[in-house]
């Protein structure tokens, strides 16, 4: 068989097949939420390496982490389904998915990473400063911040509400950025990996890392956990440069915990 046409021709019923996609999907980001979450979580807390510096001496009580990794099962189930309604949407022509890796040129696709990096990046800091409108944080997003003290599990750890804002992305960009399948991959486990990294509660990146010219607006644990513990800062996912240009920068800047 190929493709979705020939699935639902099987099938005979399109809620069936979606649901059979969504649940293969979801399945598929939480093992990969799992397999990275969980490295870290056995490199770092459990053997806790040399270069890694703790953030702050307390540790989550179990109960939190368990907290966050239902939270984030659930976030899982819901980035699977949007998955899923992306593939359709590819399947039915709407996207600018492409298979040919040459179409656009050698180089293009590694700038499709960039461009979705960098559009990504800004949509979640505005709907990131939209989760903390006092109301809106109130009922939903008050569910990541009780990671006061964040572990590597929090990556995922949203209500259900403010995952499905985060999963909506997704199928947008494929609508507007020719991208190669490849592409996606590397982006959504870059996500990933980033996303727990800035969760990890150690910081992990040297010193010397954060004089390079650049890096500075690099994400780290640092200036993510300085978010955490002080909610109006430091907003961004991948890069501080909206935080710099639209004055959410952390004023005690995050390199102090980088000291």
């Amino acid at each position: 068989m190929n493709g979705y046409a020939d699935l639902l021709q099987a099938t005979q019923n399109p809620w069936v097949l979606f649901g059979f996609l969504s649940g293969f999907l979801s399945v598929a980001v939480f093992l990969r939420y799992v397999l990275i979450a969980g490295g870290f979580y056995v490199l770092i807390w459990k053997w806790t390496p040399g270069f890694a510096r703790k953030i702050e001496k307390a540790t989550p009580p179990p109960e939190t982490l368990r907290y966050e990794f239902a939270w984030s099962a659930l976030s899982s189930l819901i980035f699977g389904v949007f998955g899923s309604a992306g593939f359709i949407l590819w399947e039915k022509g709407f996207t600018r998915v492409y298979l040919d890796w040459n179409q656009y040129g050698a180089l293009y696709p590694w700038f499709s990473l960039a461009l979705l990096m960098f559009l990504h990046d800004a949509y979640f800091y505005w709907v990131h400063r939209l989760m903390h409108v006092p109301k809106i944080f109130r009922r939903i997003h008050r569910v990541h911040h009780e990671s006061k003290n964040p572990s590597p599990w929090a990556a995922f750890s949203f209500h259900w509400a403010e995952a499905i804002l985060e999963a909506a992305i997704l199928p947008a960009l494929i609508l507007i950025v020719p991208v190669h399948p490849a592409i996606l991959v590397i982006f959504l486990t870059t996500m990933t990996f980033l996303g727990v990294i800035n969760h990890l509660g150690y910081e992990i990146y040297p010193r010397w890392f954060f004089r390079m010219p650049g890096n500075r607006f690099l994400i780290s644990a640092s200036n993510h956990h300085l978010h955490h513990s002080r909610v109006r800062y430091n907003y961004g996912l991948y890069f501080t440069w909206w935080d710099y240009w639209f004055g959410t920068h952390d004023s005690q800047d995050s390199a102090k915990l980088k000291s």
